[in-house]
This record gives structure tokens, C-alpha cells and sequence, in this order.
């Protein structure tokens, strides 16, 4: 029984990195999943380790500490993936003069699939409300010739929206930079903030975003962007879970 449950453990660690080295290394949007994967192989080794353990005591009490450890992770990511995925149906009925999109790739010129899904989006709300005013948010990253704020403007018009409805904020790198800058530019226009702006982001981002909008006094209506893809969708929900505790307990801002 001891030698097939070794033989057991071996297996799954050997699945695992072999799972997390193809994925970082050879399928491009999954490199988080990756890292995830080969972190969670490395489990099995420190756990045959506790089995060389001499001392009988010592070695039951470092398997209780292991199984509470792992216990208190795993139901952390559970709580915190339940808050990421409420946030992720966005508001029910979101209204709001203004608009922030937030940036995502560019390929050249070209959106990402992220980015197209919620510039799609975008364009579905700002025709369902054509007195609202968008505020395209994304610096100039590698890879791309122009910035993700002029690449939306492009998007944008090309889709019917007028340019006069459409402010850039071409300078932010992360999700705060997004809502800071969006927020300097609605204020460099109108002289005022407002109480209120509607965020457009792929729907796994939404909550993180929300956090980072509450930080800086402003109440977020949220509009998802629903990510096509079933296996990248739930890559970035789980890439979300640490982001989300990067946030909460170092003060960290990620990019979106």
C-alpha cells in the first residue's frame, strides 16, 4: 500500500510539472496557470520529506500543521474566487455619465482579444447611453506601435462612436494608474470628480478594479466584458485570486 501511494505521488508530481512547464512555455496567455502548477508540484517532494522524519511525534505534528496550511490556502481561495466571481456579473443596471475602459494588450496596432471584447462591450453601453462619455485608459507596452488609449479611440470611432464622446488617458501601466489618470482627465475637463463612473473590463478584473475605485472615494458601476475563451477565462480568474491578495495585504497595484 506505502509503495503505490509513493508511486501515486510521484506520478501526480510528474503530471503536474510537466502540465505547468508546457503551459508556460508553449500555449502564450497561460503562463500564470503555468507557475501555478508547477508551485503545486513542488508539494510532493517536501511531503516525502516528512516521511524520513525519525521521530514519530514530530512527524505527526508537521502533518497537521501541513493539512491546516493547506486547508486555510485552499479555503482562502475559495472565499476570495466566490467575491471575484460575484463581482464578475457586474451591476445590474449600470448608469453613469462617464465611462472608464480599461486597457488591455495590443498586438502592433491590432486589439488583443481581451482588449476587443471589452471595447465591444464599451460600444454596447455607450449606444444603450448616448449621453455618456468614455474614457479610453492604457499606456504604450512592448510589442505595441501605438498606445492601448489610442488603440480604443481607433475602435471606437471605426465603430460609430463620435470622437467628441471618447477622452484618451494614454500614460497608465497598472489598474490604479487606469482609474487615477481616467479620474485627472474627467477633472481636467469638467473641473469637478464624479460620485460615480462605470468601469468596462473583462469580467474577471472587475472586482480588483472596484477595490482600487473604492481607494480612491469613487462608487463603481461595473461592466463586464465576458473573455470568449472557457480555459483562458479561468486562467485569469486564478491569476485574479493572487492579485486580489497582493492588493489586499502588501498594497500592491497589478496590470490589467
Amino acid at each position: 500500500m506505502r509503495q503505490f501511494q509513493k508511486t501515486l505521488q510521484w506520478s501526480v508530481f510528474t503530471l503536474l510539472l510537466a502540465m505547468g512547464v508546457i503551459l508556460c512555455y508553449f500555449c502564450p496567455g497561460y503562463k500564470f496557470s503555468g507557475v501555478f502548477l508547477i508551485a503545486a508540484s513542488s508539494w510532493i517532494p517536501f511531503h516525502r520529506l516528512l516521511t524520513i522524519i525519525p521521530h514519530r511525534k514530530w512527524r505527526r505534528g508537521l502533518y497537521m500543521l501541513e493539512v491546516v496550511i493547506l486547508s486555510v490556502f485552499l479555503a482562502a481561495m475559495v472565499i476570495t474566487g466566490i467575491t471575484i466571481v460575484h463581482s464578475s456579473r457586474g451591476t445590474e443596471h449600470p448608469e453613469a455619465e462617464y465611462l472608464i475602459v480599461l486597457g488591455a494588450g495590443v498586438n502592433g496596432d491590432i486589439p488583443s482579444r481581451s482588449l476587443q471584447e471589452r471595447l465591444d462591450r464599451a460600444v454596447a453601453y455607450l449606444n444603450s447611453h448616448p449621453d455618456a462619455i468614455a474614457i479610453v485608459s492604457g499606456g504604450q507596452g512592448d510589442g505595441e506601435n501605438i498606445s492601448e488609449a489610442q488603440c480604443m479611440y481607433q475602435v471606437l470611432t471605426n465603430s460609430g462612436i463620435s470622437s467628441e464622446r471618447i477622452w484618451m488617458e494614454p500614460h497608465a501601466t497598472s489598474t490604479l494608474e487606469n482609474l487615477t489618470y481616467s479620474l485627472d482627465v474627467i477633472k481636467a475637463h469638467t473641473g469637478t470628480l464624479p460620485e460615480t463612473v462605470a468601469i468596462v473590463s473583462s469580467e474577471y478584473h472587475l472586482h480588483r478594479a472596484a477595490m482600487f475605485a473604492r481607494r480612491l472615494g469613487i462608487e463603481a458601476e461595473l461592466v463586464p466584458a465576458v473573455t470568449s475563451a472557457l480555459p483562458l477565462r479561468l486562467n485569469y480568474y486564478l491569476r485574479e485570486i493572487f492579485a486580489v491578495w497582493y492588493y489586499s495585504f502588501l498594497g500592491g497595484s497589478q496590470h490589467a
